[in-house]
């Protein structure tokens, strides 16, 4: 990335500004920015978070951002691994019983349905009821009730109302409206206690530290996002959340 910290550094020494300054106002530290202009990127949090950070440092001194991002990220070489496709997780296996087990098994079938022909083999009245203590309890008289009207189903939200919480840390966020190339609403770093919430269509985000992150959408808690420390993309309706 050679030329892009010294770019940064004399853009940010032109305009006379401290690093502090830039982080209160970014939300990003500052041994992140200095490792930028020093071009230090052990000293950055991953891939993604160096780019994110490049470009939210390059539109704070009115650089052109995404030619830079474009040439940091053709010089980077690859650390993140790609996310893997949410799979089902595997049902418990059906264990065939032992065979000791299975002449007490067919036996008690047989006594089953022995007794199931008698019941029905016996008058056309309704057989009575066994009481626990093995004698016949007297039938109901209870007088038929009226089936009850089946209430008409909720209507499905046509909004997204979702509300992202940084729970369990801090977490780098990207909200775009509607799909991966719809217009940046919200990037920037969500501290560890704050939330942001919005409302609409449909949402992408990229969640740098999904691990970190709480989701609630229209008010139901949704648990998808899994536990890694990878950058996760999901896709936000109004019925529902998809990782992608």
């Amino acid at each position: 990335m050679t030329g892009i910290g010294e770019t940064l550094r004399e853009a940010r020494v032109r305009r006379r500004i401290e690093l502090a300054q830039i982080e209160a106002e970014t939300k990003i530290r500052a041994g992140y920015l200095a490792a930028l202009e020093e071009e230090r990127l052990d000293g950055l949090p991953g891939k993604a978070y160096a780019k994110a950070f490049l470009r939210s440092y390059a539109r704070y001194l009115g650089l052109p951002a995404e030619a830079m991002v474009a040439e940091l990220d053709a010089r980077l070489s690859p650390d993140e691994p790609s996310i893997a496709p949410l799979r089902m997780r595997p049902g418990r296996s059906f264990r065939v019983p032992a065979p000791a087990l299975l002449l007490p098994l067919a036996a008690g079938l047989v006594v089953v349905g022995l007794l199931a022909a008698g019941q029905f083999s016996s008058s056309p009245q309704a057989p009575a009821v066994i009481s626990l203590s093995g004698q016949a309890a007297p039938r109901p008289t209870t007088p038929a009730r009226a089936p009850a009207q089946s209430r008409p189903a909720a209507p499905s939200p046509r909004v997204a109302r979702i509300v992202l919480s940084a729970a369990r840390g801090d977490c780098w966020l990207q909200v775009r409206s509607g799909s991966e190339t719809g217009r940046i609403l919200y990037e920037q770093i969500l501290a560890r206690g704050s939330s942001t919430s919005f409302a609409g269509r449909g949402f992408w985000i990229r969640i740098g530290a999904p691990s970190s992150l709480s989701v609630t959408l229209n008010g139901k808690t949704i648990d998808v996002l899994p536990r890694s420390g990878h950058p996760t993309n999901i896709l936000v309706g109004p019925n529902r959340v998809r990782v992608l």
